[in-house]
């Protein structure tokens, strides 16, 4: 199971969190408003519900396709994807370009998702996937149908508490952080604390009177 957060458009649109769920050859995403808490899901689907002849990647297994929605939900780019399914081992430039791709705030110029709204409150997800095989590119679109969730007062609160949760881990990674950079800077004040005292005591030094040899 992946997961992650996502938004279609820049503020003020909605935030989502997405999970991505994958088991014997069976797919199952969700969306989760963070403000309403709102949630839509796929249903779990096989193959043959989103891979068409025009999206369709020779040789790619369910592990790829997951990699796919994630890179592209996430918004870490176009080019991280060109390289994923490719024999020549790039993946250094691959990543390279994945973090060029990821920006903020979202440029809709760059962005390879869409939420469509439809009747009763449903949505249509579609993914944009440019991708490379060797010397041939094109470009694959993949199109969910997402049904709203009844959730019971108990998968509200769960939602908050993830939430709370992100937060938390956000605010510890920041310590970790700022702990670390900290830990830096008194480095290097040492290294001036030592490079000081060791100039005093040059200058020092210099300044003794020096004996007075008399010559025989």
């Amino acid at each position: 199971m992946e997961n992650g957060v996502t938004a279609f458009a820049p503020p003020p649109a909605p935030t989502y969190r997405f999970v991505i769920a994958s088991n014997a050859e069976k797919l199952k995403i969700t969306l989760e408003d963070l403000t309403s808490k709102k949630q839509w899901s796929t249903g779990i689907l096989d193959d043959k519900e989103y891979l068409t002849s025009t999206n369709k990647i020779p040789n790619a297994s369910l592990t790829d396709y997951v990699k796919v929605d994630i890179f592209y939900l996430k918004g870490e780019g176009l080019n991280g994807i060109l390289f994923l399914f490719t024999k020549d081992n790039n993946s250094n430039q691959g990543d390279k370009d994945s973090s060029q791709d990821d920006i903020q705030p979202l440029d809709p110029r760059r962005i390879r998702r869409k939420l469509t709204p439809l009747e009763d409150d449903a949505f249509q997800l579609e993914l944009f996937v440019k991708i490379r095989i060797f010397q041939s590119a094109w470009t694959a679109k993949y199109l969910f149908k997402m049904e709203p969730v009844t959730l019971a007062q108990i998968d509200i609160l769960e939602a908050k508490l993830r939430d709370v949760e992100d937060e938390l881990e956000s605010t510890k990674k920041g310590l970790e952080e700022e702990k670390q950079q900290r830990g830096k800077v008194e480095e290097q004040l040492n290294e001036f604390g030592t490079k000081l005292s060791e100039m005093k005591e040059e200058l020092a030094n210099a300044k003794k009177p020096k004996p007075f040899v008399y010559a025989k």
